[in-house]
Parts: C-alpha cells; structure tokens; sequence
C-alpha cells in the first residue's frame, strides 16, 4: 500500500528492519534520504531515531502530485548496512466537513491510512481527476457517523468526545461501503453487515463501547433512536436504504 502525506504535513514513518538484522539489533543510522523526478524538491528529513529492529523518519514537505522514493539505511551491531525503500505520496488534499456537522469521530485522513490512497481516490474521483474527493469522503464519513448515532443514542450521550478505535472502525466500514457504491467486494460488504451488526449490539446492551462515564446513559430503552444534527436532505431515507 501507498503510504502518503500533504505537502505541509508532518508525518512519521516506521521502516521495520527485522527480517533484514537476522537477530543483529540497530545501532546507528547511516542515512534517511528521499528522491522524485529530476528538478522536483526532495521531502525533507526532520527527525529520525531508531530501536532494536526500527527506524522512525519524520518527513516533510513535498510537492502535490509527486511520489517520493525513501531510502533508509541503518547498521548493526557487527558494522553491517542493511537498507530498507519505501514510497511516499504527496497529495493536496483537503476534508472539509459537511455544513452543519461541527466534527467526526473519523478524520479523513485516518480514513485513507486506513484503507489506501489509491482505493480512496478510485472510489471518490467521480471527477477523474486522479485525486481524492474530499467532499465525497467527508460526506459519506459523515452519513456513517450519523448512522452510527442513531444506534448509540440509545445507551451513550452524544456526540462521544474521545471515540474509541470500535467506533472509527464502525464508522469507517460503513463510509467505505456507502463509497463502493455499485460493485463493492465482498470484504467491503462483510464489514458493513459486521458493523451493523456491532451498534445492534451496542444499542442493546450487548456490547459497550469504553468511553467516559459521563457519555454513558441510564437507560434500558434499546430501540434505536434517529436524531439527525443536519439538514434531512443531506441525509435522509434514500441514503439510508443503501446501508
């Protein structure tokens, strides 16, 4: 999978040497340097650090639109340079969130880590214009989301501050699969039905989300409760007939 960032983002990358070392253990870097096209400026190396089996690069910079070669080299205990490439892809991408939502409980761009750049964009690029929608990503994270809620209304006060990793990956299966709109796979799927399955569970008390005592009610009503926080239109019985 194509890892990627924006160009005025900082991120971390891990380059995991294990299978390289054959038991050695890491002991300095050499180097951590990046290449594109000839005339294009090279990502720039912030911050590297490393354990016993990994190396930890923070790039930054880059420009829209170009992949980037990483190379990583680090040696061992007995004078040995093992060395480890990856890709990096910038991309300009924005998420802006649906009017009238005022946040999410996944970002959009936890959602592209989660499943691929090049699965997002071939599924929001209605445009073809070889980049992620982001209209199109937030506004299905955000009809998931509102899903979600209509379940969790039940048992939690709403909207959960701090969401737990259950609640991304519910929110996310269920954005990815409204995504796939005519021909999803039968992994997309799956997931859909396993995250509605999971707020069934959730609504009645058979599952539990850990989240703050204070988003928990006291109450054993476990029918689900619809209470959109936007306009009906932008999410309204058509979208929900096709979860």
């Amino acid at each position: 999978m194509r890892v990627w960032k924006q160009p005025a983002e900082k991120r971390v990358y891990t380059y995991d040497f294990a299978a390289l070392l054959a038991g050695q253990t890491i002991q300095s870097i050499v180097s951590a340097t990046s290449a594109a096209r000839e005339g294009v400026t090279t990502l720039t190396n912030l911050a590297q650090l490393f354990t016993a089996t990994k190396v930890q690069v923070t790039w930054g910079g880059g420009t829209d639109g170009i992949a980037y070669r990483t190379t990583v080299i680090a040696k061992d205990a007995s004078n040995q340079e093992h060395e480890l490439d990856g890709e990096i892809f910038v991309s300009a991408t924005t998420f802006v969130l649906p009017v009238g939502i005022t946040s999410v409980y996944l970002e959009g761009k936890e959602y592209v880590d989660r499943f691929g750049y090049e699965e997002t964009v071939r599924v929001t690029d209605e445009l073809k214009r070889g980049t992620i929608d982001g209209a199109a990503l937030m506004a299905a994270i955000a009809d998931a989301q509102q899903f979600a809620e209509g379940y969790l209304a039940v048992r939690y006060t709403l909207p959960i501050a701090r969401p737990p990793e259950l609640l991304k990956a519910i929110v996310a299966d269920l954005a990815r699969e409204r995504l796939h709109k005519t021909r999803p796979t039968q992994t997309v799927t799956a997931n859909g039905d396993r995250a509605r399955a999971l707020l069934k569970d959730l609504s009645a008390g058979r599952a539990t989300l850990l989240v703050s005592s204070v988003e928990v009610k006291s109450t054993g009503n476990a029918s689900p409760a619809w209470s959109p926080t936007y306009d009906a239109t932008i999410f309204n019985a058509d979208k929900l007939a096709r979860f």
